[in-house]
């Protein structure tokens, strides 16, 4: 069952914030489901394709979270996070899947292989066409830990709060703060 377009159209959103949606979702609203997709698809995708590197499971895992939110939203829990929710929901339903479909992601190993295959490094520094430059911020990405490259991602890229990450990731607060402090030492490190 396909919901809607992939575009994320967040720009052309009303004001309306992610709470108000949630709110009116859990009430049935169709239009909030489709808001909330519309808003995330984009952002969901590209978290799914640094977890699996499979456009086909990262698409179907996001299509599955809507449907089962859909489903479920007459008993949805109220959430005051509602972004940090749906990427928790998604990345959870995204491992179990990848879990069901290859290996389980116990392997370390292949985690920190495939996990963080990404280009943050477009990110950093933007439209820039200096490969040599790219080439430096992904070979400095590479030097951090699996789990300080994570939260550099949720961090910097999809703009989430220590706070979100720290639920997400079901940590800390403070090892959030931890981990993105170490990791721009060992950056700072490599740079000079």
């Amino acid at each position: 069952m396909v919901f809607f377009s992939n575009k994320n159209r967040r720009g052309s959103e009303s004001v309306q914030d992610d709470y108000s949606l949630w709110q009116n979702l859990k009430n049935g609203s169709a239009d909030s489901l489709k808001s909330l997709h519309y808003r995330y698809y984009n952002e969901l995708y590209q978290y799914g394709l640094r977890i699996t590197n499979n456009p086909a499971m990262a698409k179907e895992a996001i299509q599955d979270l809507f449907v089962y939110i859909w489903e479920k939203h007459s008993t949805l829990n109220t959430v005051k996070s509602i972004k940090p929710y749906i990427f928790k929901s998604f990345r959870n339903r995204l491992i179990k899947k990848r879990a069901s479909k290859i290996l389980y992601i116990d392997n370390l190993d292949n985690l920190e292989k495939t996990f963080f295959d990404f280009s943050i490094e477009d990110f950093i520094i933007g439209n820039e066409n200096d490969k040599e430059l790219k080439e430096r911020v992904k070979n400095l990405l590479n030097k951090l830990s699996k789990n300080q490259k994570e939260v550099i991602l949720l961090k910097f890229y999809h703009n989430l709060t220590y706070r979100e990450i720290a639920e997400l990731l079901n940590i800390e607060y403070q090892s959030v703060r931890n981990s993105v402090s170490r990791a721009f030492k060992i950056l700072r490190k490599h740079i000079e």
